[in-house]
């Protein structure tokens, strides 16, 4: 894009109009494709969880694109918070205990994420549920509570293979927004 100035008030003025279109027509640009890319987030995080076997998890009806403002948007997957009060969507990202642990997600080294914190190893653990848990491990006490159990599970990042998948899309998002907005 090219600007042309002559040393005059009225070219100054005309050079500062065109800035401002020009600034105007970027942050149109960066509001469309943040839009379009969070939209096509949500329905890789839920082609992804289907992938995993949870297209119908608690995780999977909570995806959604939030609009902060024009050049901020937020996709979030939050499910039910747990016993010990973690996101239920963290777990499913990073995984648990020793299955975890023993494929564990890309950068759970740089978050500081710790698998099987209570050494439970191969023996695993009990914890409470409910019937329509998808654990085939699971009893009911003389109480009437329901325990499952586990060795934990494996890391599914569908929010780092999103936010891949997404930075691998955004050229391509781009242009098309710009070529629209320039025809």
């Amino acid at each position: 894009m090219r600007f042309k100035l002559d040393l005059s008030t009225t070219s100054v003025n005309k050079l500062l109009q065109a800035l401002k279109a020009t600034e105007d027509k970027i942050a149109t640009v960066v509001s469309k494709a943040l839009q379009q890319l969070g939209e096509m987030g949500v329905v890789n995080i839920g082609r992804l969880l289907t992938v995993y076997g949870l297209g119908d998890s608690d995780v999977a009806r909570s995806v959604e694109l939030i609009k902060v403002n024009d050049s901020h948007f937020r996709i979030r997957a939050t499910g039910k918070m747990t016993d010990i009060g973690v996101c239920q969507a963290v777990l499913l990202e990073f995984g648990t205990g020793i299955v975890g642990e023993r494929q564990p997600h890309q950068v759970a080294g740089e978050f500081g994420y710790k698998y099987d914190i209570n050494a439970h190893g191969d023996a695993g653990w009990f914890y409470p549920t409910t019937l329509t848990d998808r654990n085939p491990r699971k009893y009911v006490t003389k109480k009437g509570d329901v325990l499952a159990w586990t060795k934990g599970m494996p890391s599914r990042p569908f929010m780092y293979n999103t936010s891949a998948y997404l930075l691998s899309e955004a050229p391509y998002v781009l242009r098309g927004v710009i070529k629209e907005l320039l025809a």
